[in-house]
């Protein structure tokens, strides 16, 4: 019984490795379900940093308004 839970408790961890080094590769990619945003033109202002009170969100660049913000449950957050 020792031999089962230690084999199960290897392949876990053999998992969960594997699964984080096929995922570091997308760290700058958009999360499912946010929109990808419109790219920069080249007079655009800088990207501003990561707000802090929403990490895991992306900062985009909106066309439409000329601006960078986040998608928030749907709706778009400029950050001025």
């Amino acid at each position: 019984m020792t031999l089962i839970k230690t084999f199960l408790a290897a392949v876990a961890i053999a998992a969960g490795l594997t699964a984080g080094v096929m995922g570091a590769g997308v760290a700058n990619a958009v999360p499912p379900g946010y929109p990808a945003g419109d790219e920069p033109p080249p007079g655009a202002p800088a990207k501003p940093p990561q707000p802090r009170w929403s990490p895991d969100t992306p900062v985009v660049w909106e066309q439409l308004g000329y601006r960078w913000g986040i998608w928030i449950n749907g709706s778009f957050l400029p950050l001025h």
